[in-house]
């Protein structure tokens, strides 16, 4: 199809023999690794340690050395490199002089003993190689029109792209600024200027608190396109006053023209190799010491040392950087770089169709469950009947409970009395309700009594044909929490860590023994969470105690109207109309029950570019367990495969289940419910996502769904990009044109998921949706042609869009432009951002959220047919999401099967300490809510 008029700017650039610039390549030779060897031998000697020598202080020395960008490759725990690669040459003898001075550092030789004077075969070796001055682009391969390149490439892309920013000509001027950028040695840039660093303080008597633009630079490749490409991802780098809960730092160096050094910190100082490097090798040289042990002050804006702040601490500088500065850093380095930007322009004749999707009135979804509708969609789920059990600590809670659920099931009756502890209450047709008390099975601490506890609920024997989901209740306080974590991970600390005291995965993995998929809701007074924009006037010095919100009353009848209170079940919704919270744990647990309304379909079948044919859709979510499971044990493995099936204009929803439930059942396809209990009831099976074992089961589990499928026209398969894309072969970008062996693989890998089955097994289609913004190139704004009344095209500039647009110079790719949900908020704001950036921020502003653009990238890998129809699949699958009244990140299958692994009591989220979250990209129904 032609692709429509509008173009789409995105926040990256194509990748040129000119932009890539040149690097110096050290190639060491077998004496060099040899020597390596040596040195790692005398470090054993001199240490016991048993790992590898640390190579990063030896480049954090050359880097501040040759003021200058300087990798090792490869980087391995085991392997001394094979070469370096810097983006300028070093002299011979300040090549010497530093891995001299790093040899002795590593054998705990003492400061005062360091000597250049020393015999080091390793400084002489590695000195006396003569580097080879090359175009990275050189080093760019192709398998047809696919670019790749080799691991250190892509580490070095960025740095001239770094050096042209940091050093334009033309300076960046913003809300009346004068914005520099100070590239570092990674090749991403950082704001430094203390004048412009962003300020906040919790209280006007309080010390303040920092942050820093930055802007990540990242290589990339995209689908069917020639040339590798400049990620660009500006964000919010909160920068800590404690250099004992630090992430990754920058120490500036005494030459302003040389990038910023990054660096490790480890008990409150530099790493250990770095640190003594620097120093010893400034004071032989009679240079004055750029730094040394705890000469850096964070707290103060001038230290020459900064660094991230972790992202579980709270911070009075919110996340997220606005619109305007998205637009305003485009337009900057398109200027700089004398390179237009990557583009897309949209698929003519789409639209979403705003008719069917989820509709709420004061958080209730009308339409779901419509006393007319719910019989039918209960029983198209698979079940005869649905048990809510409601488990309380409070009684406030339980009030609250109460009258959520009275409001949700149009029961308003039921909202203050009506619900007898402990005795069955039908809601609805096909629902009924226990409500009792469980302050000592949910209450934080001792773990030991809760089976028997569990046991003893009311209702936790159903009969047949009923399927039991819980609501309960759990009390979490972000800010006592994050303390007690820090507290408890001191050295000599007797402070528990109340993730080890915490109820929730204990009591979710108990509930599901017992076949039932419990959802939790977090409480504390008898108050629900309201945006404190709403209430609070930012003059107000003591008025926030979060990021985006206070705290209020929902109950007060002075603010329902007369005809509101005319109407109970209108007088009830207004009362809980800033209860976001419960209103979203009550969507979680109907899609913990695998509830799904029939507008879903009437919504995929909308237009000219619907499908009307009966299709499943599959989505398949992998996660390899990293964290304190990965450090204490061996990685384990969570993988789930999800499936909307189609039976009439209802939807059946089923997970993939390898392992039965303990209690007896069965392996394969079971409802989505069932399948959730029993994966919450067995512990995570050991394993790494490139294991063999993975993708056969995976094959296993696709030829199995065809019992499912009678009377559907097959199957789509939706799968994550960034974490399935290393398992089979055509899910890389770089294998998109090799041709497998006579095994139908491409190294050792199967092409695709489901192309070795049976054709009646195969999927029509698969599709990889990849949406995180450092993957994929961020929306900037879209030009919108106009012919105006005398004929003329006039372009007119768009400053946001939701609308799906093809990849140029691409195929078979699009991009989901998508405004996060919190951008349409009606709180003083939501849009903060959109017209000026965090530097004229005012008030209680700089405290808040600052949305913009997220990318969801469409590549459909494998089809049967135009694959435009299976991208307008995906963007619908986002668009229309089942319990959430915005777009979810990945299509419906997809999220779903992410969601059955968050809420497996094992789950630990897997972001590295140096990684920071974009707030843009957290914004599904379960945002802000605590995980076990």
């Amino acid at each position: 199809m032609t692709p429509g008029p509008e173009e789409l700017t995105l926040l990256a650039y194509p990748l040129t023999t000119d932009l890539l610039g040149k690097v110096h390549i050290y190639d060491f030779s077998d004496r060099i690794r040899q020597a390596w060897d040596e040195v790692r031998e005398d470090f054993y000697a001199a240490t016991g340690s048993e790992g590898n020598l640390p190579y990063a202080g030896l480049a954090t020395a050359l880097r501040a050395v040759g003021c200058t960008s300087a990798n090792f490759d490869p980087t391995s725990k085991t392997a001394p490199p094979l070469r370096m690669i810097t983006r300028e040459r070093l002299k011979r003898e300040d090549l010497h002089d530093a891995i001299t001075v790093w040899h002795q550092a590593v054998l705990k030789v003492p400061d005062a003993d360091i000597r250049f004077s020393f015999t080091s075969k390793l400084a002489d070796l590695i000195s006396a190689v003569k580097p080879k001055a090359v175009q990275l682009v050189d080093h760019v391969t192709h398998c047809g029109g696919q670019p790749d390149a080799p691991s250190w490439v892509y580490a070095a892309a960025t740095w001239e792209i770094a050096q042209r920013i940091a050093h334009a000509k033309q300076p960046w001027t913003i809300d009346g600024k004068t914005v520099r950028l100070r590239a570092d040695t990674d090749g991403n840039l950082i704001v430094w200027d203390p004048d412009l660093l962003w300020e906040g303080r919790w209280k006007p008597s309080g010390p303040p608190s920092y942050a820093a633009l930055r802007v990540e630079l990242n290589m990339k490749t995209l689908p069917w396109t020639a040339s590798p490409v400049v990620v660009v991802q500006p964000q919010v780098s909160r920068l800590t006053r404690w250099a004992n809960a630090a992430g990754n730092a920058w120490l500036e160096q005494r030459d302003p023209k040389a990038p910023l050094l990054v660096i490790g910190l480890e008990n409150r100082q530099i790493e250990y190799s770095s640190r003594v490097a620097l120093k010893v090798f400034a004071q032989l040289r009679l240079q004055p010491t750029p730094i040394v042990a705890t000469d850096f002050d964070l707290a103060s804006k001038t230290s020459p040392v900064r660094a991230l702040v972790p992202k579980s601490v709270r911070f009075p500088i919110g996340r997220g950087v606005g619109m305007h500065l998205v637009r305003e850093l485009s337009a900057h380095m398109t200027g700089v770089l004398r390179t237009e930007p990557v583009t897309a322009h949209n698929v003519a004749g789409h639209q979403f169709s705003n008719a069917d999707r989820r509709h709420l009135d004061h958080g209730r979804d009308i339409e779901l469950l419509h006393p007319d509708e719910l019989p039918a969609i209960v029983a198209a789920s698979g079940c005869q009947d649905l048990r809510i059990l409601v488990l309380y600590r409070n009684d406030h809670t339980r009030g609250r409970i109460q009258r959520l659920l009275a409001y949700h099931f149009a029961r308003p009756d039921l909202a203050e009395h009506g619900i007898e502890i402990g005795a069955p209450i039908r809601l609805a047709e096909r629902v009924e309700v226990i409500v009792q008390p469980a302050g000592e099975l949910l209450d934080h601490g001792d773990h030991d009594k809760r089976p028997a506890l569990v046991d003893a609920l009311t209702g936790i024997d159903a009969p047949e044909g009923t399927r039991m989901v819980a609501l309960c209740e759990t009390e979490y306080d972000e800010a006592e929490w994050a303390r007690l974590c820090k507290l408890a991970r001191r050295r000599d600390s007797d402070v528990v860590s109340p993730d080890v005291m915490d109820a929730k995965p204990k009591v979710r993995g108990l509930l599901a023994d017992r076949k039932v998929a419990a959802q939790f809701l977090a409480t504390g007074p008898d108050q629900v969470e309201a945006d404190a924009g709403d209430i609070a006037d930012s003059s107000e010095s003591d008025a926030l105690a979060t990021d985006d919100d206070d705290i209020t009353d929902p109950l007060n009848p002075d603010l329902l109207s007369e005809e509101a209170q005319a109407d109970p079940l209108t007088a009830l919704g207004k009362t809980l109309q800033s209860d976001h919270a419960g209103h979203n744990a009550i969507a979680d647990m109907l899609r913990a029950a695998g509830l799904v309304h029939p507008r879903l379909g009437r919504a995929l079948s909308h237009g000219k570019l619907g499908i009307t044919e009966p299709m499943t859709y599959v989505g398949l979510h992998v996660r390899e367990q990293r964290g304190e499971l990965r450090r204490y044990g061996k990685p384990r493995l969570s993988w789930s495969l999800v499936a909307l099936i189609p039976n009439g204009v209802h939807w059946r929803v089923k997970a993939y289940t390898p392992k039965a439930h303990p209690r007896g059942g069965r392996t394969g396809w079971l409802d989505y419910t069932d399948a959730n209990v029993a994966f919450r009831a067995n512990r995570l099976p050991e394993g790494r996502r490139k294991d063999a074992d993975f993708v056969d089961a995976v094959d296993v589990a696709l030829t199995q769904l065809a019992d499912e499928l009678t009377g559907t026209a097959g199957y789509v398969l939706f799968v994550s990009g960034e974490n399935a894309r290393s398992l089979w072969a055509r899910l890389a970008n770089k294998n998109l044109e090799r041709e497998p062996d006579d095994t139908g693989k491409v190294d050792g890998r199967p092409l695709l998921p489901g192309l070795r089955l049976q054709r009646l097994h195969r999927p029509r289609a698969i599709v990889r949706v990849t949406s995180r913004s450092t993957e994929v190139p961020r929306p900037v704004q879209v030009s919108r042609p106009k012919v105006g009344d005398d004929g003329k095209t006039v372009v007119k500039v768009g400053k946001t869009t939701r609308a799906l647009y093809q990849l140029d110079r691409a195929k078979d790719t699009w991009i989901l432009s998508n405004v996060p949900r919190q951008f349409d908020g009606k709180t003083a704001y939501s849009r903060a951002g959109s017209m000026h950036t965090r530097w004229s921020a005012t008030g209680a502003e700089q405290r808040k959220t600052w949305y913009a653009h997220t990318p969801t990238e469409i590549f459909v890998a494998h089809y049967d047919a135009d694959p435009l129809r299976y991208a307008v699949l995906a963007a619908r699958l986002c668009h229309h999401a089942l319990s959430w009244e915005g777009r979810t990140s990945y299509p419906a299958p997809v999220h779903l099967a992410i969601q059955m692994d968050k809420d497996h009591p094992e789950y630990r989220r897997t972001i590295d300490a140096n990684e920071e979250i974009d707030p843009d990209e957290d914004d599904g129904p379960d945002a802000g809510t605590p995980r076990s």
